[in-house]
């Protein structure tokens, strides 16, 4: 008869071992140090700067609440939009204020919505239309 030999470890073993350890090791590490959420929020200026465009979606961008900035996948907030008109109250370009979770980093730089945005940067907003044009201001709105 034949006896089996449980004491003896092969390389097989040992792998699914150092492999069974390392991701519980990964594991533990994430869930210490799990990202945390923003508690500050910013306001940020969309800029749209087509008479045309602007007064098409006008109607439609007062009556939103809630758009998409870049194509990222989580909404933020509408706070205002305003006409900016010609000295004879043509309508000119829109401002669509935005406000959503967002924080200055330790080097100056504006993070809004899980993405850093600049001064003058091209951006498009989605939501029931579909806009192109520019953020024209970044402000704390705590």
């Amino acid at each position: 008869m034949v006896q089996l030999k449980l004491n003896n470890l092969n390389i097989i073993d040992v792998a699914v071992i150092i492999v069974v350890f390392l991701v519980v090791v990964m594991g533990g590490a994430y869930y210490l140090n799990k990202p945390h959420g923003v508690n500050t929020y910013l306001k940020v200026t969309f800029h749209v700067g087509d008479p045309v465009i602007s007064a098409a979606i006008h109607d439609q961008a007062v009556i939103d609440k809630t758009v998409y900035l870049n194509s990222i996948d989580a909404p933020v907030d509408v706070v205002s939009v305003n006409k900016v008109t010609n000295a004879i109250g043509n309508l000119e370009a829109l401002d669509i204020v935005l406000e959503g979770p967002g924080y200055t980093d330790e080097k100056g730089n504006y993070v809004f919505n899980g993405q850093r945005v600049l001064i003058n940067q091209k951006a498009e907003i989605h939501g029931n239309y579909f806009v192109s044009g520019a953020i024209t201001k970044v402000e704390n709105a705590n």
